[in-house]
This record gives C-alpha cells, sequence and structure tokens, in this order.
C-alpha cells in the first residue's frame, strides 16, 4: 500500500527537502520499471537534455560540457552544460524506489569515501527528484556509470541491508528463476565493480577527471559494463591495473 501511494501522490516530497528552483519538464512514455535519468545544467534551474530511461545518456552530456565542440555517436550536443563542481541527476519515475535506492548509493560511498549523496524533491512535480552527490563520481565514465546502476538497483535493495549481500543478488545469480533487473550489467561489469570496491575509485582512475574523459566518439559504451569486459583496455589501459577480465568476457578493441 505505501509502494502504492507514493506513485499516486508523490510521497517523497513529504520525505525529502525542497530543491532549490523548480525545474520544469514532463516524463512521457512507459518505463519498464527503469527510472528516468537527466543531468541539471550549471544554474541549477534546467535539464541539460529530454530524460532518458537509458542511463549512459549522463555520460555523453558530461562528455560534451567538458568537451564544448565535440558530439557523440547517440546524443547531439544542444550547448547545455551540466554541472562538473557537483553531481546533479533528475530521477523520475522511481518514486517507491527512492529509499532503497539512496540507501545503496550512501552505503557504497561510505565504502569509497565519497560523501554522501542526498535527495531534494522538486516543487510542483511529484513524480521526480534530484539527486545531489559528490563530483568524485564524475571522475571517469564508468564512475557514473556505476552510480545510475546502483540507484536502478534499488529495484532490489532493501534499506539497511548490506550491500555486498545486494550485490551477491547480482553478483552471484545461478541462473535458477527469475533474474534480477539489470543481470546482463551486472555480470559484465562484476571486474570492475570488485576493482572498484576493493582497490577504490582513486587507484583505479586517479583524481584528474581530464585523464578519462580522453576525446572520442564513443563515450556512451565506456560505462561500467564495458569496462568489465575489458572492451576498452587498450584505448584506458589505467583502468586496468587491477583488473583481471575473464577470457570469456574479454573483446578486443577494433
Amino acid at each position: 500500500m505505501l509502494s502504492f501511494l507514493k506513485r499516486l501522490v508523490g510521497l517523497n516530497k513529504m520525505l525529502y527537502p525542497p530543491y532549490p528552483a523548480e525545474i520544469k519538464f514532463t516524463l512521457s512514455g512507459p518505463t519498464y520499471g527503469n527510472p528516468y535519468f537527466c543531468l541539471v545544467d550549471e544554474e541549477g534551474t534546467n535539464l541539460v537534455y529530454t530524460p532518458y530511461t537509458c542511463k549512459e545518456y549522463l555520460l555523453d552530456y558530461v562528455y560534451m560540457t567538458r568537451n564544448p565542440t565535440q558530439g557523440c555517436t547517440y546524443a547531439a550536443n544542444n550547448g547545455k552544460k551540466a554541472c562538473l563542481t557537483e553531481l546533479r541527476v533528475m530521477v523520475g519515475g522511481f518514486n517507491e524506489f527512492l529509499e532503497p535506492a539512496i540507501d545503496l548509493v550512501n552505503q557504497v560511498e561510505k565504502d569509497l569515501n565519497i560523501e554522501n549523496s542526498l535527495i531534494f524533491s522538486i516543487p510542483n512535480n511529484t513524480s521526480s527528484v534530484v539527486f545531489r552527490g559528490s563530483p568524485k563520481w564524475m571522475v571517469a565514465p564508468p564512475m557514473l556509470s556505476l552510480f545510475s546502476l546502483l540507484v536502478r538497483a534499488g529495484r532490489v535493495h532493501k534499506k539497511d541491508t548490506p550491500y555486498k549481500e545486494t550485490f551477491s543478488k547480482f553478483l552471484a545469480w545461478d541462473g535458477k528463476g527469475t533474474p534480477p533487473p539489470d543481470i546482463a550489467i551486472w555480470k559484465g561489469a562484476k571486474p570492475a565493480i570488485d576493482a572498484i570496491m576493493e582497490k577504490g575509485y582513486k587507484e583505479i582512475f586517479g583524481e584528474d577527471p581530464a585523464k578519462n574523459w580522453p576525446l572520442c566518439g564513443d563515450i556512451h559504451s565506456r560505462g561500467i559494463n564495458m569496462m568489465g569486459t575489458g572492451y576498452y583496455k587498450k584505448a584506458m589501459p589505467h583502468w586496468y591495473n587491477h583488473i583481471t577480465v575473464p577470457s570469456s568476457a574479454y573483446m578486443l578493441q577494433a
């Protein structure tokens, strides 16, 4: 009943402090259980692009903010700039899973020594919120991709359950019964996730985003899943200093 009420009346507005500006936009189309994602701009008052349920558009528009003259394979450069001094991500159509999602994100942040992300309600909008967090999540495309994957894992995570138990539901799934959502992504991303959680993000990516967002046309594909498969071992060798990619998962880069 509580989940139904959250979807119906936007109960999240009663739980989270208000975002300091009104952001006007609409969500359209079915989500198939996935939330909408979109970056909020530098001024904090507008979305950078049309919200999508594909989480990797976040990578495209951070990339184009960092490289204003560049475009991406799957996204056009509209000239709008995302905020890079803090992570600002609009999450829509996901009210019933917001509490477990932020709990999971915060647990992982604690282990990675990243400041806690917070959720803010959007005035006059009952279907969406803004996640505000550390710019450390944008140090490299796979980190931003991991952030959005953790948010989507709110469908599986139970609040206050240790994050490693939730991870095991994905990473140790034996193929029996109904698979968890995003299972293919988690399976591919496992070597990368294991390395990040064991060594820390600084050991994997360093602290200079410029080394992790090179000029390229395929940033959309440089998320946590493709990192885990080893696809970018040649293009981004420093990502793989502490990752053992299974031979069955490794794909040679063209």
